[in-house]
């Protein structure tokens, strides 16, 4: 990383910074929606015993809904992080050849001075 111009490094750390946040954000949503199952599970729980159940059927019809519910959005959100990882993957793919094109560029310039370097070195 030392050999990383400074813009270099900014896009670096800028698409570092971006993934960890996309991170976060997928745990954050996560752990609400595992709470959301926790939650509506115990509720269900309760639900079933046999002099309840006639009055909680509705409830439990909602809560049976809201799961399904969940477990949508929580399929979404597994569906959004391959989409991050993908784009994760295709980022560091083009600052992988970003860097390779920096390099060629940084050895042309460099052949080039050499060249330069040696003409005006000899006498003529």
């Amino acid at each position: 990383m030392s050999n990383l111009t400074a813009t270099e490094r900014a896009l670096f750390d800028l698409f570092n910074y971006q993934q960890n946040q996309l991170i976060e954000h997928y745990q954050q949503a996560r752990a609400k929606a595992d709470f959301a199952i926790q939650k509506l599970n115990q509720q269900c729980c309760r639900i079933f015993y046999p002099d309840t159940f006639r009055q909680y059927s509705g409830q439990l019809l909602e809560a049976a809904n809201q799961m399904d519910e969940i477990r949508r959005r929580y399929d979404s959100l597994e569906r959004d992080i391959a989409d991050i990882q993908s784009v994760a993957h295709d980022r560091a793919e083009a600052l992988r050849e970003a860097k390779e094109k920096i390099a060629e560029a940084r050895a042309k310039a460099d052949k080039s001075k050499g060249r330069k370097a040696k003409t005006t070195r000899q006498p003529g």
